[in-house]
């Protein structure tokens, strides 16, 4: 029973995946969109980027580009940009605690499966960093080497105790 149901969860988040890229609406990605900008506004505040405008109304741009939603912070420097445009990073451990732990908080029933794949979904796809989030993550090289590291070794020794 628990491969089937895994089965039928892969299949749901092939299905979601499918759907999202072919459905332009951006009510489809408000959920994403809300998780992605809060998880920036939470290390802009942690990270002292001291976030001043926080929205996730699609707004299109001249170059016809919409975009879902943004924070706006009066203080991106060198040492925190990194951190701040990627913070939607975050969601990856995050779900993979969730998928290790979900067993523990929900019967293991078919559809509390999907529900699991549904919610693994939401936070991968929320996860993605934008093109500009990339941007301003390297606009210092040095500094965006330097947090590679960090991440690096902290995903080693996380790694070493599990």
């Amino acid at each position: 029973m628990f491969h089937n149901q895994h089965f039928w969860g892969i299949v749901l988040f092939a299905a979601l995946f499918e759907i999202r890229s072919r459905v332009r609406s951006h009510k489809i990605r408000y959920i994403e969109t809300l998780l992605h900008e809060i998880a920036h506004l939470v290390l802009a505040k942690v990270f002292r980027g001291n976030p001043q405008r926080f929205t996730i109304t699609p707004k299109k741009q001249e170059t016809g580009a919409v975009v879902l939603g943004s924070v706006s912070c009066a203080n991106i420097v060198s040492l925190n940009a990194f951190p701040i445009s990627l913070a939607p990073l975050i969601m990856i451990p995050l779900s993979y605690v969730l998928y290790s732990h979900w067993h523990l908080w929900f019967p293991g029933t078919m559809s509390c499966s999907l529900g699991l794949y549904l919610v693994m979904f939401v936070l991968l796809s929320a996860s993605i960093p934008s093109s500009t989030d990339w941007k301003l993550a390297f606009r210092n090289p040095v500094t965006g080497i330097c947090w590679t590291g960090v991440m690096v070794a902290g995903c080693w020794i996380v790694n070493s105790f599990l």
